[in-house]
């Protein structure tokens, strides 16, 4: 796959794709693929999970937790999920499925958390509530 249409974000020496690239180049060179988020709360927070289809079957899944902190949280769990799933898909990863967003940082409680500390507070909060 060539990438170099995607935006990529140097950090750290590596380079990472932004989830709104790989959306962009998916729809470019799959426009007969169908791209489907659903979502879960649980809690304080949004689950987002997308799917790739090619007809009725599904070829590719992304899936991101982000706290609720506003309206805007549940457009940003799209994005990233559906970014995921592109890049499982193999469209716009080179070493890594995380998106450049993911990997900068989401905030969560005013603190910088890295890429699946969302999913880790989610389980830790459900462990808790099952005790």
């Amino acid at each position: 796959m060539d990438n170099t249409k995607l935006k990529s974000v140097k950090i750290e020496g590596k380079d990472y794709y932004t989830a709104p690239s790989r959306i962009a180049e998916f729809r470019r060179i799959c426009p007969n693929h169908e791209l489907t988020t659903t979502y879960e709360v649980i809690g304080d927070f949004v689950i987002a999970t997308s799917t790739i289809y090619t007809g009725k079957q599904a070829i590719s899944n992304g899936i991101t937790a982000k706290k609720i902190v506003s309206d805007s949280d549940f457009a940003t769990a799209e994005t990233l999920s559906k970014g995921r799933a592109i890049a499982n898909f193999g469209i716009g990863m080179v070493e890594d499925v995380a998106s450049a967003e993911e990997i900068e940082g989401v905030v969560l409680d005013g603190k910088l958390n890295k890429p699946g500390q969302a999913l880790k507070e989610l389980a830790e909060k459900e462990l808790d509530k099952k005790k």
